[in-house]
């Protein structure tokens, strides 16, 4: 659910969404042991951070159509599976609207 929340919030508000994607769904990320999580989720950002800083300085723009229709899309469909997951897990109220 932390990967598909930051989905939905680099889509709806970050500029380049096509350089900072890759570093949520690259498999070293995605399918990465617990233990070693932290350390590569790292190392996404700082190779992130490279590309980012050197898309700016060459003056590259990425344009994602529809950002906010598509991350609002990937909001409801993370709380959807999150609210099943609680009803799995324990009882617990209703996720707020944000």
């Amino acid at each position: 659910m932390y990967e598909s929340r930051n989905l939905a919030f680099v889509i709806g508000n970050l500029t380049n969404p096509g350089l900072i994607l890759p570093k949520l769904l690259i498999p070293c990320v995605i399918n990465t042991e617990p233990e070693n999580y932290l350390f590569n989720r790292g190392l996404s950002l700082w190779t992130t951070i490279n590309f980012q800083l050197f898309a700016r300085r060459k003056g590259m723009a990425s344009v994602m159509l529809n950002h906010g229709l598509i991350a609002t899309l990937c909001g409801e469909v993370n709380r959807r599976y999150a609210e099943g997951f609680m009803a799995r897990t324990r009882s617990h109220e209703a996720l707020p609207v944000l």
